[in-house]
């Protein structure tokens, strides 16, 4: 991620999609981050106000093809897995890249006895600090937010400083983040993980290595609109190649979902039709220490 002063316009982006989707009136297709919306800032609100959002998909489609069904499908598998580590016993929440991520507040029940450290670029995160408060009132005790440089400062130290705990089995959740980093901080990112305590877990999606060495039309397109925005895509990861990459680390893959899983598992209709089709060079991991 470049150094910036300004808010993540892609986590913004993100969120306005997630908000999209929670409109839907299928329940099958539904977007559960009902909490997206009042997340966004004037722009974002005033593109999905009724009679102007008709054609939200459609432009976002003609940006950058597949993301938008990526957000919905996302967005589900991850809530999932939160609900089952912390089921499973995962005793702190670390939100990497945390944008402006619902979780710690649609699952606050499920959370209160858990620790949430919510990382991310400084900018980012005074903006939802700032928009949290205006919403709660206040912001929650449960959740502790952590202003990180991933590009010139230590994630892990930083988040020493905010007394996250090793020790404790944590979920890392890394969601729309790995692709906008250099491979120096991605291999940082899973040696981190890799230091937690044993049973400890990360969820991210990542960016196919052909995207951006062989990069077809529809990958040219993205990586355009990304650079264009400031926020350029840095690093892929070959699918055939990702559990030997986190092996490195002694971590193994729990599950892998293809954008073409991804798609039937989470975008198909009460009519069973799919909704659309995720960006095929995007992938979904979780991943076990």
């Amino acid at each position: 991620m470049r150094n910036r002063r300004r808010s993540s316009f892609t986590a913004e982006a993100a969120a306005a999609a997630r908000a999209y989707g929670a409109m839907q009136t299928d329940p099958k297709l539904r977007c559960p981050d009902d909490m997206a919306i009042r997340l966004l800032g004037g722009f974002f609100r005033f593109a999905l106000l009724p009679g102007i959002r008709n054609r939200f998909v459609e432009q976002y489609e003609r940006r950058a093809a597949g993301v938008f069904f990526h957000h919905q499908a996302r967005t589900k598998y991850i809530d999932g897995v939160l609900l089952s580590e912390l089921a499973a016993g995962a005793a702190q929440v670390v939100l990497l890249g945390a944008g402006f991520d619902s979780r710690a507040y649609r699952f606050a029940s499920d959370l209160k006895d858990v620790g949430v450290f919510e990382v991310d670029h400084p900018a980012t995160s005074a903006v939802k600090q700032r928009r949290v408060r205006r919403i709660l009132g206040a912001l929650p005790k449960h959740v502790t937010y952590v202003p990180v440089n991933f590009t010139s400062e230590r994630v892990e130290e930083r988040l020493a400083a905010a007394q996250y705990d090793p020790s404790r089995a944590t979920l890392f959740i890394c969601e729309g983040v790995l692709p906008y980093l250099d491979a120096a901080t991605v291999g940082a990112t899973f040696a981190m993980v890799a230091r937690a305590a044993r049973r400890s877990s990360i969820v991210f999606d990542y960016l196919h290595k052909s995207a951006l060495e062989r990069p077809d039309p529809l990958a040219k397109k993205h990586l355009e609109v990304t650079a264009k925005m400031g926020e350029p895509y840095q690093f892929g990861v070959d699918p055939e190649g990702l559990a030997a990459l986190l092996a490195r680390h002694e971590l193994v893959v729990e599950e892998s979902l293809s954008a073409d899983d991804l798609g039937a598992r989470y975008l198909v209709g009460s009519d069973t039709k799919r909704w659309g089709e995720v960006t095929p060079f995007l992938s979904l991991a979780f991943v076990r220490h």
